[in-house]
């Protein structure tokens, strides 16, 4: 494997590496020490050894390399495809400054050669350092990467880090995404401008069964980010828990977008201890739409984060008046939306459905209160607009709860407390509809009809 790509590396319209290695597989390489960079256009592609069959057979086993990466990719257009990487005290596979078009595609990256044990990386299965553009996964389940069992699984740094897509592929699971081989963190963005999921059809990735974030987006340069079509913390099918510590961490950064108007664009959030977290007063600008957190992938039933979303930064959109927009949250163990302290001011919630199911039909209560405002102030939940009013409806205890005496001049109007979306149906919350406790000078409701 040294010497071919070496040989791979001087060939003038790049090189690649095909496997034909005797006997019975699986095969295992071992190197003693870190192999030749990657300096671009090579491909290396595991499926092309005979006794290939849907899943890798060649492991590349890093545990005598030293301080290695398994492969380091210092050029573009690279092609790593169909192996398993493993056990190299650095990264599984490192994309370094300016490598762009890279392609990593249908590997086991951190776990062994049956996708089901953890011999993770010593540090991330894929690292993106200020490289643009590349690729980690595909569409189909041959392109599907399986990346566990590393202390990050996918990581993406830096400001020139952008345009990079992470698509199709199951992070801190086993390759049945049935049960976790967890990562520390699934995925660490700390870039901006990059894509983890989408539209397309089986661009969703699974991330679930991390110990600490799912998503994670980290300051100062995670801005511009698309979180789209993923299922995070639950099992591949969306009925199960398989829950992350936090399932989308925002940490004090601005204007990324999770989920959107289609269906194709939502992402599945449940499962884990949060399902999002906006925190820190440069938590701003974020746009959350079309997204299920706390349900099953049809929002009928639940699986409960235990707090469903939590709001500690300024200026956020939850939901919105078009059609599509608002969140599905419900099913979770304590609160759906918390808004807490002195930097959680402006958010703006519409559209939602917050404590019934997908339909605005059922209960599918969360089991606490359906928008809790503590400490907060400035925040609006509804709105005049047709479609801003929420449905927080079927809820334990109260729908909408201002707590403590910095909690001022919020605005709650143009909702549905205790209904269906036509008003016309009871679902009751447990307790009150709104109660307000030592917050002052709040509105509630308005002089129009419907407010």
């Amino acid at each position: 494997l040294r010497e071919a790509i070496t040989a791979a590396n001087h060939d003038a319209v790049g090189g690649i590496i095909h496997f034909s290695i005797p006997g019975a597989g699986p095969h295992t390489i071992q190197p003693l020490s870190a192999l030749p960079a990657l300096e671009g256009d090579v491909i290396i592609d595991g499926t092309s050894e005979p006794d290939f069959a849907d899943t890798p057979i060649i492991e590349l086993d890093g545990s005598l390399a030293g301080e290695a990466h398994g492969f380091d990719i210092v050029g573009s257009q690279n092609l790593i495809r169909g192996l398993v990487i493993n056990r190299f005290a650095l990264n599984g596979i490192s994309i370094d400054t300016d490598c762009t078009f890279n392609l990593v595609e249908g590997n086991f990256i951190g776990t062994d050669l049956t996708g089901t044990l953890d011999l993770g990386n010593g540090n991330a299965g894929v690292l993106i350092r200020q490289a643009a553009n590349n690729t980690v996964g595909g569409r189909t389940a041959a392109a599907r990467n399986l990346i566990s069992g590393n202390i990050e699984g996918v990581t993406i740094v830096d400001v020139s880090a952008t345009g990079n897509v992470v698509e199709g592929n199951y992070i801190g699971t086993g390759v049945t995404g049935t049960g976790a081989i967890p990562n520390t963190v699934g995925v660490l963005l700390l870039a901006p401008g990059n894509t983890v999921g989408g539209t397309a059809a089986g661009s969703g990735n699974l991330i679930s069964g991390n110990t600490g974030d799912g998503i994670g987006l980290g300051p100062p340069n995670a801005t511009g980010n698309l979180i789209l079509g993923n299922r995070i913390g639950v099992n591949a099918a969306g009925t199960a828990a398989l829950g992350n510590d936090v399932g989308i961490r925002v940490d004090n950064v601005a204007d990324n977008v999770i989920g959107g108007r289609s269906v194709e664009a939502r992402n599945l959030i449940s499962g884990n201890r949060e399902g999002i977290t906006l925190w820190a007063q440069g938590a701003t600008g974020t746009l959350i739409e079309g997204n299920y957190i706390g349900t099953n992938a049809a929002g009928d039933a639940s699986v409960p984060n235990q707090m469903g979303f939590a709001i500690y930064g300024p200026g956020n959109t939850v939901g919105g008046t078009e059609a599509g927009a608002g969140n599905l949250i419900s099913g979770n163990t304590e609160n759906g939306i918390s808004i807490f302290g002195e930097f959680a001011s402006g958010n703006l919630i519409q559209g939602n459905l917050v404590g019934t199911d997908a339909a605005g039909t059922a209960a599918l209560g969360n089991g606490s209160v359906g928008v809790s405002i503590v400490f907060a102030s400035s925040n609006t939940i509804g709105g005049t607009a047709a479609g801003a009013g929420n449905v927080i409806s079927g809820n334990a205890f109260t729908g909408v709860f201002l707590l403590g005496p910095d909690t001022e001049e919020n605005v709650i109007l143009g909702n549905f407390i205790g209904t269906d979306p036509t008003g016309t149906a009871a679902i009751g919350n447990g307790d009150a509809g709104v109660a307000i406790h030592s917050a002052t000078n709040n509105t509630i409701g308005g002089t129009v009809a419907g407010l």
